[in-house]
């Protein structure tokens, strides 16, 4: 059975005007002058904002091209396997945007502000040489991605206020960023096969959002934000490995878990916050972060599960996290930067045995529960406040200033312990 010919066009844009669907090439009018339009065949036009360069099978000129009623050029697009340039669709009147034979556009894909679009189906398509983004199509329900398997620049879905379906279970790459962000209804993301991320990671502020699987994602070059999910409970990446940049997982009102198994490197900054119902977080492969660290205000974080974080090379805060009863980084050895555990009102221990260097400020205030300090193998630190820790035994406080004292390196503020 004999396929339907291709028509590889360098860039495609679907525009609505009235009701005509103008094509002919944009790149004539966005980056040609007048002699380069000549040698393509095409003459400018006040309409050249929006013109593609179609077969001449197809249209014998740009003006013959804008002729066509908006269905018949979407017809057109409708029968193309590969598009060598940008698909590019705007304020389309459909309801449904079917592109069901479409398996490679070798630029980008843009899809949006298509206020009445309800359904896009792009079934065969395979891979994306550019970009990706969908974002601002204010109706549409269902996004059909199945066969997805690579995107060379960023992946963008954002801004969907019904979307509530969305297939992309055969991804594994992303060059750039890949940004879900502002899909309001949209409960459930499932990508399964996704290895890596060349950018940033987004997930954030999905109302409706309680399933985000990346049970193979392994490296993220660059931020991991997951953030703003009202009605997100978990998040495990079962298999990540790396990653390049600041992970931040906040705000997020229903998130009891985090769960990053194999998690061994960070290159940025640490930041877990204002997650009121956060009970665990379990990253006990890393080894090592290169930035600061941040975890705070979570009411019900009971466990901090860093157990082979050996070396924080910023800042470690830890405060505010009122249930917590174990730091559980057991293996610390040094802190670059200052060192703050604050407020935590549960915490009856530090834990901090192999704690050796602190470059910073060590400060260790308003821990209402604190009974030990557990710094036994603390060597230098610029200055250590211990301050208004109202379970705190004196003699725990004397052998820590006894040790100070000796080492003449540290100023030691000793305020409102126990007696």
């Amino acid at each position: 059975m004999s396929r339907t010919p291709s028509i590889f066009v360098d860039t495609l844009r679907i525009v609505v005007a009235v009701a005509t669907l103008i094509v002919a090439p944009t790149y004539v009018a966005a980056q040609a002058g007048p002699a380069d339009a000549s040698r393509a065949g095409v003459t400018e036009s006040p309409q050249a904002d929006a013109m593609v360069r179609a077969p001449a099978a197809v249209a014998r000129s740009a003006a013959a091209a804008m002729a066509l009623p908006a269905k018949a050029d979407l017809a057109l697009v409708q029968e193309q396997e590969v598009i060598t340039g940008d698909l590019v669709l705007q304020a389309t009147s459909d309801l449904t945007l079917d592109l069901s034979k479409l398996e490679r556009i070798e630029g980008r894909l843009v899809v949006t502000d298509n206020l009445l679009l309800e359904r896009l189906n792009l079934p065969a398509l395979k891979s994306v040489g550019g970009s990706v983004e969908i974002s601002g199509n204010e109706s549409l329900l269902e996004l059909n991605l199945s066969n997805l398997k690579k995107v060379g620049g960023e992946l963008k879905v954002a801004d969907h206020v019904r979307l509530g379906s969305l297939v992309a279970n055969r991804l594994e790459s992303v060059d750039a960023d890949f940004v879900l962000s502002g899909n309001q209804q949209l409960g459930e993301l499932r990508l399964d096969k996704m290895a890596r991320v060349g950018g940033n990671l987004r997930c954030e502020n999905n109302a409706a959002l309680k399933t985000l699987a990346l049970d193979r994602l392994g490296s993220v070059s660059n931020i991991i934000s997951i953030s703003g999910n009202t009605l997100l409970t978990s998040v495990a990446l079962p298999t990540l490995k790396h990653a390049g940049g600041l992970i931040v997982i906040a705000a997020n009102p229903s998130l009891s878990a985090v769960e990053l198994a194999k998690l061994s490197e960070i290159g940025g900054h640490l930041m877990v916050s204002d997650n009121p119902v956060l009970t665990t977080v379990s990253m006990n492969h890393l080894g090592a972060i290169s930035g600061n660290v941040e975890v705070a205000n979570n009411s019900k974080l009971q466990s901090l599960g860093l157990a082979q974080l050996s070396l924080v090379e910023g800042d470690l805060v830890v405060a505010d996290n009122i249930a917590l009863q174990k730091l559980g980084m057991t293996k610390l050895v040094s802190v670059g930067g200052n060192l703050a555990i604050a407020l935590n009102d549960g915490l009856d221990r530090l834990g901090l045995n192999k704690l050796e260097h602190v470059g910073g400020i060590l400060s260790i205030a308003d821990n209402l529960t604190l009974s030990g300090l557990e710094l036994g193998s603390l060597q230098t630190s610029a200055a250590i406040e211990v301050e208004n820790n109202f379970a705190l035994p004196s003699s725990a406080v004397s052998d820590l200033q006894r040790r100070v004292d000796g080492s003449n390196n540290s100023m030691l503020d000793i305020v409102e312990n126990a007696k």
